[in-house]
């Protein structure tokens, strides 16, 4: 079952997935980037956020889904978690990120970013993360779709995200 799919500007080769309810934003007013993305991982280990490095900027074709995934021709995939709580996630772009990192009463997600956002039953989700193409490629986007995210309720322990999926950081 699909649940959202849109594009979504990305200016820095980042996008995530947020529980908006309970992921906390706030860095400090002068964050380093080491602080940031120590932030970041913090809270892929509370399962408030996931992200990851997509290869390329623009503005990307992503489809969410309902289910057990279903990319059985993407370039590369991951899994992780992520808890839902009040209602749903939502996508998010590196951009928004660091500036709710940076000013502690901005709202995620910003208002220009509210139509990504999307509902879920409150649980544990287990996601697939597929890129349906190698962004190095002379060849990208073959299709009208980037990222396929793929959610499935779990009860399964997972493992949560240490590092940035696609990123050295």
């Amino acid at each position: 079952m699909q649940l959202w799919a849109d594009s979504l500007s990305d200016d820095s080769g980042f996008l995530g997935l947020i529980n908006p309810a309970i992921y906390s934003s706030f860095v400090h007013e002068d964050w380093e980037l080491d602080q940031l993305f120590q932030h970041f991982r913090t809270e892929m280990s509370k399962r408030t956020l996931l992200l990851w490095g997509t290869g390329i900027e623009g503005d990307l074709k992503i489809r969410v889904e309902l289910g057990d995934s279903n990319a059985s021709s993407a370039f590369r995939e991951i899994s992780g978690p992520i808890v839902v709580t009040d209602g749903g996630l939502s996508l998010i772009n590196y951009e928004s990120l660091t500036m709710a990192a940076q000013f502690p009463n901005k709202q995620l997600p910003e208002k220009h970013l509210e139509y990504c956002r999307f509902s879920l039953q409150a649980g544990t989700y287990n996601c697939n993360i597929a890129q349906m193409y190698d962004p190095s490629s002379s060849q990208t986007r073959q299709g009208d779709t980037d990222f396929i995210i793929s959610l499935s309720k779990t009860t399964a322990a997972c493992n949560s995200w240490t590092s940035i999926a696609w990123s050295n950081r």
